[in-house]
Protein backbone atom coordinates (compact mmCIF):
# COMPACT_ATOMS: atom_id res chain seq x y z
CA UNK A 1 0.00 0.00 0.00
CA UNK A 2 1.43 3.63 -0.73
CA UNK A 3 1.95 5.82 2.17
CA UNK A 4 0.86 8.72 -0.51
CA UNK A 5 -1.87 8.49 -2.83
CA UNK A 6 -2.53 11.50 -5.04
CA UNK A 7 -3.87 11.30 -8.30
CA UNK A 8 -5.56 13.18 -10.53
CA UNK A 9 -9.07 12.64 -11.85
CA UNK A 10 -8.78 11.72 -15.75
CA UNK A 11 -9.08 15.12 -18.01
CA UNK A 12 -11.86 14.41 -21.35
CA UNK A 13 -11.60 16.23 -24.00
CA UNK A 14 -14.92 18.64 -24.51
CA UNK A 15 -16.34 16.13 -27.29
CA UNK A 16 -16.33 13.03 -24.77
CA UNK A 17 -17.09 15.16 -21.84
CA UNK A 18 -19.99 16.25 -23.53
CA UNK A 19 -21.08 12.59 -24.34
CA UNK A 20 -20.80 11.32 -20.78
CA UNK A 21 -22.83 13.78 -19.36
CA UNK A 22 -24.97 13.29 -22.39
CA UNK A 23 -25.10 9.72 -21.41
CA UNK A 24 -25.49 10.63 -17.72
CA UNK A 25 -28.47 12.78 -18.58
CA UNK A 26 -30.38 9.62 -20.11
CA UNK A 27 -29.69 6.64 -17.16
CA UNK A 28 -30.48 9.05 -14.68
CA UNK A 29 -33.97 9.69 -16.76
CA UNK A 30 -34.51 6.08 -17.06
CA UNK A 31 -33.91 5.27 -13.35
CA UNK A 32 -36.67 8.24 -12.26
CA UNK A 33 -39.01 6.80 -14.72
CA UNK A 34 -38.64 10.44 -16.97
CA UNK A 35 -39.66 9.80 -20.19
CA UNK A 36 -37.22 10.70 -22.73
CA UNK A 37 -37.64 11.11 -26.64
CA UNK A 38 -36.21 8.36 -28.67
CA UNK A 39 -34.45 11.22 -31.10
CA UNK A 40 -32.88 12.53 -27.53
CA UNK A 41 -31.66 8.69 -27.71
CA UNK A 42 -30.60 8.22 -31.44
CA UNK A 43 -28.77 11.52 -31.40
CA UNK A 44 -26.86 10.18 -28.34
CA UNK A 45 -26.36 6.19 -29.91
CA UNK A 46 -25.21 8.00 -33.32
CA UNK A 47 -22.84 10.44 -31.84
CA UNK A 48 -21.38 7.74 -29.93
CA UNK A 49 -20.70 5.71 -33.26
CA UNK A 50 -19.45 8.50 -34.84
CA UNK A 51 -16.96 9.06 -32.08
CA UNK A 52 -15.90 5.12 -32.41
CA UNK A 53 -15.69 5.62 -36.38
CA UNK A 54 -13.56 8.53 -36.04
CA UNK A 55 -10.87 6.74 -33.25
CA UNK A 56 -11.12 3.44 -34.25
CA UNK A 57 -7.73 2.23 -32.95
CA UNK A 58 -8.60 3.68 -29.40
CA UNK A 59 -12.16 2.23 -29.57
CA UNK A 60 -10.87 -1.24 -30.75
CA UNK A 61 -8.49 -0.95 -27.58
CA UNK A 62 -11.50 -0.25 -25.08
CA UNK A 63 -13.59 -2.93 -25.97
CA UNK A 64 -10.52 -5.17 -26.30
CA UNK A 65 -9.32 -4.74 -21.99
CA UNK A 66 -12.61 -5.10 -21.24
CA UNK A 67 -13.70 -7.85 -23.04
CA UNK A 68 -10.33 -9.18 -21.41
CA UNK A 69 -11.07 -8.80 -18.25
CA UNK A 70 -14.77 -9.89 -18.65
CA UNK A 71 -13.64 -13.39 -20.46
CA UNK A 72 -11.15 -14.01 -17.38
CA UNK A 73 -13.65 -13.44 -14.13
CA UNK A 74 -16.30 -15.03 -16.26
CA UNK A 75 -15.26 -18.29 -18.25
CA UNK A 76 -11.84 -18.68 -16.63
CA UNK A 77 -12.26 -17.80 -13.05
CA UNK A 78 -9.79 -20.44 -11.39
CA UNK A 79 -6.86 -19.34 -13.70
CA UNK A 80 -4.31 -17.60 -11.87
CA UNK A 81 -3.78 -14.17 -13.11
CA UNK A 82 0.10 -14.62 -12.92
CA UNK A 83 -0.50 -17.10 -15.84
CA UNK A 84 -1.87 -13.83 -17.55
CA UNK A 85 1.01 -11.62 -16.69
CA UNK A 86 4.85 -11.42 -17.58
CA UNK A 87 7.11 -13.47 -14.93
CA UNK A 88 9.69 -10.81 -14.74
CA UNK A 89 12.79 -13.16 -14.33
CA UNK A 90 11.81 -14.68 -16.88
CA UNK A 91 11.31 -12.18 -18.98
CA UNK A 92 14.90 -10.48 -18.20
CA UNK A 93 16.60 -13.36 -19.01
CA UNK A 94 14.84 -13.63 -22.72
CA UNK A 95 15.04 -9.88 -23.38
CA UNK A 96 19.27 -9.96 -22.81
CA UNK A 97 19.63 -13.05 -24.32
CA UNK A 98 21.23 -13.04 -28.07
CA UNK A 99 18.33 -15.11 -29.29
CA UNK A 100 15.88 -12.91 -31.61
CA UNK A 101 13.07 -15.38 -30.70
CA UNK A 102 13.69 -15.00 -27.18
CA UNK A 103 13.01 -11.64 -27.44
CA UNK A 104 10.00 -11.35 -29.80
CA UNK A 105 8.76 -14.01 -27.04
CA UNK A 106 9.15 -11.47 -24.33
CA UNK A 107 7.77 -8.64 -25.99
CA UNK A 108 4.60 -11.09 -27.21
CA UNK A 109 4.34 -11.62 -23.47
CA UNK A 110 4.67 -8.07 -22.41
CA UNK A 111 1.83 -7.20 -25.39
CA UNK A 112 -0.34 -10.06 -23.92
CA UNK A 113 -0.34 -8.70 -20.45
CA UNK A 114 -1.29 -5.24 -21.18
CA UNK A 115 -4.98 -6.22 -22.00
CA UNK A 116 -5.24 -8.14 -18.38
CA UNK A 117 -5.62 -6.12 -15.40
CA UNK A 118 -5.89 -8.12 -11.53
CA UNK A 119 -8.49 -6.11 -10.37
CA UNK A 120 -12.00 -3.42 -11.78
CA UNK A 121 -10.60 -0.27 -9.85
CA UNK A 122 -7.12 -0.68 -12.07
CA UNK A 123 -9.23 -1.54 -15.39
CA UNK A 124 -11.29 1.10 -14.71
CA UNK A 125 -8.39 3.48 -14.26
CA UNK A 126 -6.76 2.74 -17.29
CA UNK A 127 -10.01 2.58 -19.48
CA UNK A 128 -10.97 5.70 -17.94
CA UNK A 129 -8.19 7.47 -18.91
CA UNK A 130 -7.90 6.12 -21.82
CA UNK A 131 -11.54 7.20 -22.92
CA UNK A 132 -10.88 10.72 -21.57
CA UNK A 133 -7.74 11.73 -23.94
CA UNK A 134 -7.06 8.99 -26.48
CA UNK A 135 -10.40 9.57 -28.53
CA UNK A 136 -9.47 13.18 -29.00
CA UNK A 137 -5.70 12.42 -29.80
CA UNK A 138 -6.30 9.93 -32.24
CA UNK A 139 -8.47 12.18 -33.96
CA UNK A 140 -5.65 14.84 -34.03
CA UNK A 141 -2.44 12.83 -34.66
CA UNK A 142 -4.41 9.93 -36.76
CA UNK A 143 -5.09 5.89 -36.05
CA UNK A 144 -1.52 5.09 -37.04
CA UNK A 145 0.21 7.14 -34.96
CA UNK A 146 -1.64 6.73 -31.90
CA UNK A 147 -1.36 2.50 -32.24
CA UNK A 148 2.45 3.36 -32.41
CA UNK A 149 2.42 5.88 -29.60
CA UNK A 150 0.32 3.09 -27.34
CA UNK A 151 2.53 0.23 -28.57
CA UNK A 152 5.84 1.89 -27.93
CA UNK A 153 4.64 3.25 -24.53
CA UNK A 154 3.83 -0.27 -23.34
CA UNK A 155 6.56 -2.18 -24.52
CA UNK A 156 8.97 0.90 -23.41
CA UNK A 157 7.50 0.95 -19.95
CA UNK A 158 7.73 -3.22 -19.12
CA UNK A 159 10.57 -2.87 -20.76
CA UNK A 160 12.23 -0.78 -17.83
CA UNK A 161 9.83 -2.79 -15.44
CA UNK A 162 11.63 -6.05 -16.38
CA UNK A 163 14.94 -5.10 -16.66
CA UNK A 164 15.37 -3.27 -12.98
CA UNK A 165 12.66 -4.91 -10.98
CA UNK A 166 14.30 -8.24 -9.40
CA UNK A 167 11.26 -10.09 -9.16
CA UNK A 168 7.69 -10.34 -9.28
CA UNK A 169 4.73 -9.71 -11.75
CA UNK A 170 3.88 -7.12 -14.28
CA UNK A 171 0.35 -6.22 -15.85
CA UNK A 172 -1.68 -3.63 -17.23
CA UNK A 173 -2.18 -0.85 -19.57
CA UNK A 174 -1.11 2.05 -17.24
CA UNK A 175 2.47 2.55 -19.04
CA UNK A 176 0.19 2.64 -22.26
CA UNK A 177 -2.04 5.28 -20.94
CA UNK A 178 0.43 7.17 -19.60
CA UNK A 179 1.98 7.60 -22.74
CA UNK A 180 -1.28 8.53 -24.43
CA UNK A 181 -1.72 11.39 -21.58
CA UNK A 182 1.58 12.84 -21.82
CA UNK A 183 1.00 12.87 -25.55
CA UNK A 184 -2.54 14.83 -25.18
CA UNK A 185 -1.08 17.10 -22.59
CA UNK A 186 1.20 18.78 -24.95
CA UNK A 187 -0.74 18.20 -27.93
CA UNK A 188 -3.86 19.82 -26.34
CA UNK A 189 -1.66 21.97 -23.44
CA UNK A 190 -3.39 25.29 -24.04
CA UNK A 191 -6.70 23.82 -23.64
CA UNK A 192 -8.53 24.90 -20.22
CA UNK A 193 -10.22 22.20 -18.34
CA UNK A 194 -11.36 21.44 -14.46
CA UNK A 195 -9.90 18.62 -12.90
CA UNK A 196 -9.57 17.62 -9.53
CA UNK A 197 -6.62 16.37 -7.50
CA UNK A 198 -7.43 12.58 -5.32
CA UNK A 199 -5.82 13.12 -1.55
CA UNK A 200 -6.28 10.28 1.07
CA UNK A 201 -9.23 9.47 2.17
CA UNK A 202 -10.25 10.36 -1.83
CA UNK A 203 -11.31 13.60 -1.08
CA UNK A 204 -11.34 15.55 -4.28
CA UNK A 205 -10.12 19.16 -4.58
CA UNK A 206 -11.13 20.83 -7.90
CA UNK A 207 -9.42 23.64 -9.67
CA UNK A 208 -9.03 24.79 -13.14
CA UNK A 209 -5.70 24.99 -15.27
CA UNK A 210 -4.47 24.03 -19.18
CA UNK A 211 -4.05 20.51 -19.79
CA UNK A 212 -0.43 20.71 -19.83
CA UNK A 213 -0.49 22.45 -15.94
CA UNK A 214 -3.37 19.81 -14.98
CA UNK A 215 -0.94 16.69 -15.99
CA UNK A 216 2.23 18.36 -14.90
CA UNK A 217 0.68 18.59 -11.46
CA UNK A 218 -0.65 14.72 -11.65
CA UNK A 219 3.62 13.80 -12.48
CA UNK A 220 4.58 16.08 -9.76
CA UNK A 221 2.29 14.38 -7.38
CA UNK A 222 3.24 10.99 -8.70
CA UNK A 223 7.08 11.54 -8.10
CA UNK A 224 6.59 12.66 -4.70
CA UNK A 225 4.28 9.46 -3.94
CA UNK A 226 7.52 7.22 -5.70
CA UNK A 227 9.76 8.47 -3.15
CA UNK A 228 7.37 7.80 -0.22
CA UNK A 229 6.49 4.23 -1.50
CA UNK A 230 9.49 3.15 -1.63
CA UNK A 231 8.36 -0.75 -3.31
CA UNK A 232 6.18 0.91 -5.56
CA UNK A 233 9.17 3.07 -7.21
CA UNK A 234 10.04 0.21 -9.80
CA UNK A 235 6.48 0.18 -10.79
CA UNK A 236 6.00 4.07 -11.04
CA UNK A 237 9.12 5.15 -12.97
CA UNK A 238 8.07 2.21 -15.20
CA UNK A 239 5.01 4.32 -16.34
CA UNK A 240 7.15 7.75 -16.35
CA UNK A 241 8.79 5.65 -19.04
CA UNK A 242 5.61 5.06 -21.10
CA UNK A 243 5.17 8.76 -20.38
CA UNK A 244 8.13 9.82 -21.79
CA UNK A 245 7.58 8.03 -25.06
CA UNK A 246 4.42 10.31 -25.49
CA UNK A 247 6.51 13.26 -24.80
CA UNK A 248 8.54 12.59 -27.90
CA UNK A 249 6.00 11.13 -30.10
CA UNK A 250 4.04 14.34 -29.42
CA UNK A 251 7.10 16.64 -29.91
CA UNK A 252 8.40 15.11 -33.31
CA UNK A 253 4.41 15.47 -34.23
CA UNK A 254 4.26 19.05 -33.08
CA UNK A 255 7.38 20.51 -35.29
CA UNK A 256 6.32 17.96 -38.58
CA UNK A 257 2.93 19.92 -38.21
CA UNK A 258 4.42 23.37 -37.76
CA UNK A 259 7.28 22.88 -40.74
CA UNK A 260 3.83 22.16 -42.87
CA UNK A 261 2.37 25.18 -41.50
Amino acid sequence: MSVFIPNILPICARKEAALVYQLYILVRARIRGERKTKIESKRLWSRLLKSVCDAPVTSALLVAIVVAHLVKVLFFPDTSWTSLAVYVPDARQQLLSADALLVLIALAQMVKASFFHHHWLHLLTNAISLFASGLALERRIGSALFAGLYVSSALVGYTLLVLVSAEGYAWGASEATWGVLAAFALVFSRCAVWSAVLLPPFIPIPFKATVCLALGVFFVLKLVDAYLNLQGQTIQYAHFSGAAVGVCFALVWLSIKSRKC
